[in-house]
């Protein structure tokens, strides 16, 4: 047991060093979890907040006769090109409106959007105004499933840290600890199975 114990002394290390640890680069040891993410947390916010000033396909009319989309906004693409008027001055997004196969369509709906934008006040609405692909991603069958089961039918069953366990914590899932309506729900992040039922 002595043997062990000094060998154990023996082993190299930063408290045993002759030097105290001033031999480590400047950097060499991560900063502490958790320094980094209020910064992640605000570039999510500011992608998604970009993704307000994006027009999709659904948010046209369709043309039932053509079997096509038109370059007419719909009820709720009117809504959003009024909620964009509000907002554009005081933010740094352009207008990016989601292509079709139809060229003339893209150009013609690019065109009513810049008239839009420019009779409502927005001076620099040809310059802002531009086609592409959104960056936000579709979804999934799966996963719609689960987000709507989450934020809707049961929107209080997760807690601290994210999405903890499932119906009074049979599974574990990736929170540090969850208190929803159904119970204490488990350590998500060990993966364990949860704490049972109030």
């Amino acid at each position: 047991m002595r043997l062990g114990l000094l060998a154990w002394c023996a082993v190299p290390g930063c408290v045993w060093s002759r030097h105290n640890c001033n031999d480590i680069p400047c950097g060499a040891i991560p900063p502490c979890t958790g320094t980094h993410t209020k910064e992640i947390m605000r570039t999510q916010a500011e992608i998604a907040e970009a993704d307000d000033f994006t027009m999709y396909e659904h948010e046209w009319l369709y043309d039932p006769i053509t079997h096509s989309g038109t370059a007419k906004p719909g009820p709720y693409g009117m809504y959003h090109l009024g909620e964009m008027v509000k907002r554009l001055p005081e933010v740094p997004f352009p207008v990016l409106i989601q292509v079709s196969l139809d060229d003339k369509l893209n150009e013609d709906r690019r065109v009513m959007v810049v008239q839009y934008l420019t009779a409502n006040g927005i001076a620099e609405a040809e310059q802002r105004v531009c086609l592409g692909f959104p960056a936000a991603e579709g979804l999934f069958g799966d996963e719609a499933c689960g987000i709507y089961y989450r934020g809707f039918i049961n929107p209080y069953q997760s807690g601290f840290g994210g999405y903890g366990g499932y119906r009074g914590g049979l599974i574990g899932g990736y929170g540090v600890s969850s208190f929803g309506v159904s119970g204490i729900n488990g350590l998500g992040g060990l993966g364990l199975l949860g704490l049972g039922r109030f």
